[in-house]
This record gives structure tokens, C-alpha cells and sequence, in this order.
């Protein structure tokens, strides 16, 4: 439960996930109280593990070693399931802020997420979607939402939209011909573009920009019938990838330790050993995006599990 100025403004109960909330009517000039009362998941979790007609299986679950017998709670909570103990590690039910806390202002309108979807790629031309979510303070017409590659200040695409008050979602196609395409470790370069989303006014003055770095690749799961039976293997670029990597769980029992030293350290001794994918294990968390980034700088491939992993959910 958070509370502001004593009064309460969330109730959260998923780690795996980022909550917002307008404080807008809430916060005062200065001398704002944030408090956050942690439940125990332990305690909440009992009375529908009670509840239940059936027991959900939960084999990684050491519920013994918290003195519960056979009360496995992991399932009921989304949170990490290692927490509850696994093969690898203690059992350890922690509760804490672990991600930042921070106040977003703004006026006008901000970009929200720019997501760039992958139509086709070669060689030759890559074409691409860029899905962007705007919200706006009121009525914006003639805005102007301007892709550009920060290196080169290359405009890939530009689209004008009259934005309504609220949440806005804007689509801009644009090609890129010869494109630098991104390899994994051990077939080529790992080239990202550095994709900057502007959005402007009718004046062109800026009013917000977001800025990430984008691999243009294509990436295919080949299942076809074989002479073995069917091929399971991935083709990026075209060519086929003979995976080379690991099962990676996260680098500390306690997530608040893990310093960027230490991912970077984690991703290079994969590199550096020749790995080019690695499985984000679905008993662990959503991985910091400066994982993410990491893994697109230095040509890892991501094998990305949902977080729930050997058990059955409710």
C-alpha cells in the first residue's frame, strides 16, 4: 500500500510490472510524506491457499524451510519465484522498493513509448512501423511527428496528426534502403541505429523526444518438416544460427546489489566465451532494461520466458 501525505494512492500487488499514479490533486509545494507499507505475501497468501478445493503442484516451492509443510504460496503472488527457494538457491521471501520511485511533470503532451515494428528486412530495404503513444493535455492540431537517425539526421519518416486530449496512438511507416543490420555475436557486427522520435508543434517547436537504439534485423523460428521430424532452429538475417548460450537466473538473491558493473561483467563473459543467446528464466524477474541493452549492444540474442515457470497458476 502507498499513501501520500496519509493518503493512500496504489495498492500494488505484482513486482513484475511498473505502476503509475496522478498525484496531480495529491502533492503539495514542499513537505510531501511518501509512505509504503509492505504486506507480508506470506500472510495474504494463506487464507486463498485455504481457500482452495485443489492444490496447485509448485515442486520448486520450499515451503518446509518457512516452516509451512506443504503450503506452497509462490503461485498465488507475482513475484520472483526463486524467492520461495529453488534447486540453485535459499529460500528468502523478500519484500522491498526494489525499482525507482520518481515524479514525471510535464505540460502539453509527452511520448510515452515508441514501439518499431519489423515488417521486412534485407539486405537491401527494411521496412518498418513506428507505434507511438502520445498523451495530451488538450487538443494539438498539425502536430508533427518527425523518426530520425540521431547519427546521421536522416529524417526516416515524418507524419502530421491532430492529437486529442488524452492518449493518442500514431503510426509512422518509413523504409531504410541498404540498412546496416544487426548480427549476433560470432556472424557480424551488432549495428543499432539510433532512432530519435520527435514531436513537434505546428511552429516546429519540440515538445517532447524519446530517443532508443534499434537493431534492423529479421528473426525466424524454422519448424519444418525434416528427415528427423521437424527443424527447430532460428534464421536471423537469413542465415541459419546455431544457438550457443546459457540459462540465465539473476545475479543476486537480492535484486538491489546488482550494479550495472555486474551486468556488464555477466553479458561479457557470455561474449567472450562465444555465446550468442541466453534464456531470461521464468522464475526470476523482467530483466532492467540495461540487461536488455547490453545483450543488443554485444550481439546476444534473448530468449525471453514469462514469469511462470514450473508450477501451475491459478
Amino acid at each position: 500500500d502507498v499513501y501520500l501525505n496519509d493518503t493512500q494512492i496504489l495498492e500494488a500487488d505484482n513486482m513484475f510490472r511498473r505502476w503509475t499514479v496522478d498525484i496531480k490533486d495529491k502533492v503539495k509545494p514542499k513537505d510531501n510524506t511518501l509512505k509504503v507499507y509492505f504486506h507480508s505475501p506470506i500472510k495474504v497468501d494463506l487464507p486463498k491457499w485455504n481457500a482452495m478445493p485443489y492444490r496447485y503442484e509448485a515442486s520448486n516451492d520450499q515451503s518446509e524451510n518457512g516452516g509451512l509443510l506443504d503450503m506452497k504460496l509462490s503461485v498465488f503472488t507475482r513475484k520472483a519465484g526463486y524467492h520461495y527457494g529453488w534447486d540453485w538457491g535459499p529460500r528468502l521471501v523478500t519484500s522491498g522498493i526494489w525499482r525507482p520511485i520518481f515524479i514525471e511533470g510535464w505540460s502539453g503532451a509527452v511520448i510515452n513509448d515508441v514501439q518499431f515494428i519489423q515488417h521486412s528486412v534485407t539486405t537491401k530495404i527494411a521496412k518498418v512501423s513506428a507505434l507511438i503513444e502520445v498523451t495530451a493535455d488538450n487538443d494539438i492540431n498539425n502536430s508533427i511527428i518527425n523518426i530520425i537517425d540521431n547519427d546521421s539526421q536522416t529524417t526516416f519518416g515524418s507524419i502530421k496528426a491532430n492529437l486529442k486530449k488524452g492518449l493518442n496512438q500514431i503510426a509512422v511507416d518509413f523504409t531504410i534502403k541498404n540498412p546496416q543490420l544487426w548480427w549476433s555475436n560470432g556472424l557480424g557486427k551488432p549495428h543499432l541505429y539510433k532512432m530519435k522520435t520527435v514531436l513537434s508543434c505546428s511552429s516546429k517547436k519540440t515538445i517532447d523526444s524519446k530517443t532508443a537504439k534499434i537493431g534492423i534485423r529479421s528473426i525466424k523460428l524454422i519448424n519444418e518438416e525434416d528427415k528427423q521430424g521437424k527443424s527447430f532452429y532460428f534464421e536471423l538475417n537469413g542465415v541459419p544460427v546455431f544457438a550457443k548460450g546459457a540459462n540465465y537466473i539473476p545475479c543476486d538473491n537480492f535484486l538491489p546489489r546488482v550494479t550495472k558493473e555486474k551486468y556488464k561483467k555477466t553479458i561479457l563473459d557470455a561474449v567472450n566465451v562465444n555465446m550468442n543467446m541466453l534464456r531470461v528464466w521464468g522464475g526470476g524477474i523482467y530483466e532492467d532494461d540495461y540487461f536488455y541493452d547490453l545483450c543488443d549492444e554485444y550481439g546476444i540474442l534473448v530468449w525471453q520466458d514469462f514469469m511462470f515457470a514450473c508450477s501451475m497458476y491459478p
